[in-house]
């Protein structure tokens, strides 16, 4: 069973994929209302009642139980089938998932509303936002312009107002932790649209959940199935992802020589959270391109004075090595607390300095102490 996002259709979400799976799986895959050959409907959508169609088009093909694969909005459907249909889902599978309450995925599908009637705008908006940005930016300038034009042509689905409010209203994290089937969750690390806190969300809210990471807009299928850019590494050694072709493997002394950090702390970032390699066939950890710019985005947010625990929630919002943070769902707010906590603690440590200075000046004449100075906060 595959629950498509809103916006699209079963055929323009999973169509890539459905000749492939069709070869060995029965496959289901209905339209929402107002996409496709599903006419739109009057009122607002709703969580409950796309669950229960997605269960009435199981009853419908004889599937008693089935696996249920859902995408972006689909995959907050997906969750509300296993909650309110219990017995019927086997194991779910969520791509670019919404989790809910997100206020900027409510701004941005007002954004989307307000540019529905402008189509060169929508297609702006697609493509520095929906697509990822690697991808994108290894397109040549031709085929990017040919890109854009079809987007701009494409027609909206006529049910693309109701499913993106719902995806913007939906919220399922209150029920996550009972999904009781075996959960496999897909982060697309560069999703722009429904970003990868999220997709985290999903799996840390579901018991025993699985989560691994696609270097991919959230159109991951999409970015698969065209022509990998030039420029991309091709050849028979290495590991592929979706939307970046072949993508070259390096062992863990060969990322610790190209960034100047030990293996002992390449594994202690991997042990918090910071850097999640693939692993081979034999067990070796095996790291790409990307893992590079990614370590040198730790050491500068690091040297900036912020901990793991939190550099672990804003390096989705990271670009480039330098790194340059992107806005995110409550990033200002993050950083204005870890400066008000550096703050604190300059302020500790001036009045400790002026405490000791104090007593040395009780003991007797002494030699000045030397100023030492402190950092100030811009």
């Amino acid at each position: 069973m595959l629950a498509h996002g809103a916006g699209g259709s079963a055929r323009d979400n999973w169509g890539p994929l459905l000749d492939d799976l069709a070869t060995r799986r029965t496959v289901v895959a209905p339209d929402f209302p107002g996409s496709g050959d599903s006419p739109a409907e009057p009122g607002e959508l709703s969580l409950d009642d796309l669950a229960d169609r997605l269960v009435a088009a199981a009853d419908a093909a004889g599937l008693d139980g089935f696996d249920l694969a859902g995408y972006s909005l689909g995959a907050a459907v997906a969750v509300r089938a296993v909650t309110r249909h219990p017995g019927r889902v086997r194991s779910l599978l969520l791509l670019s998932g919404v989790a809910g309450g997100s206020q900027r995925f409510r701004l941005l599908a007002d954004q989307a509303f307000a540019l529905a009637g402008h189509p060169e705008l929508m297609a702006n908006q697609l493509l520095t936002v929906v697509f990822g940005r690697t991808w994108v930016d290894a397109l040549p300038a031709e085929q990017l312009a040919e890109l854009r034009t079809a987007l701009a042509a494409a027609p909206l689905p006529a049910g693309f107002h109701a499913q993106f409010d719902l995806a913007a209203r939906a919220d399922v994290r209150a029920e996550l932790a009972r999904v009781g089937v075996p959960t496999l969750v897909v982060s697309t690390t560069e999703d722009g649209l429904v970003p990868p806190e999220q997709h985290r969300a999903l799996a840390e809210g579901i018991p025993g959940a699985r989560l691994v990471e696609l270097t991919a807009g959230h159109l991951p299928m999409v970015e698969a199935a065209a022509r990998p850019p030039p420029g991309r590494p091709r050849g028979r050694s290495g590991n592929t992802r979706p939307g970046g072709g072949v993508r070259p493997v390096m062992r863990i002394g060969e990322l610790a020589r190209l960034t100047g950090v030990s293996t002992r702390l390449l594994r202690y970032y991997e042990e918090q959270g910071l850097l999640r390699p693939a692993r081979s066939a034999g067990g070796y950890r095996e790291y790409g391109e990307g893992d590079t710019v990614r370590v040198r985005q730790i050491r500068g947010l690091l040297a900036a004075g912020l901990p793991t625990r939190v550099i672990v929630g804003i390096l989705p919002c990271a670009s480039g090595p330098v790194p340059a943070l992107e806005s995110c769902p409550d990033l200002l707010a993050t950083l204005r607390g870890e400066l008000a906590e550096l703050d604190a603690r300059i302020g500790e440590l001036t009045r400790s300095r002026n405490a000791l200075a104090g007593y040395l000046d009780t003991v007797g004449p002494a030699a000045p102490l030397p100023a030492v100075p402190l950092p100030v906060a811009a």
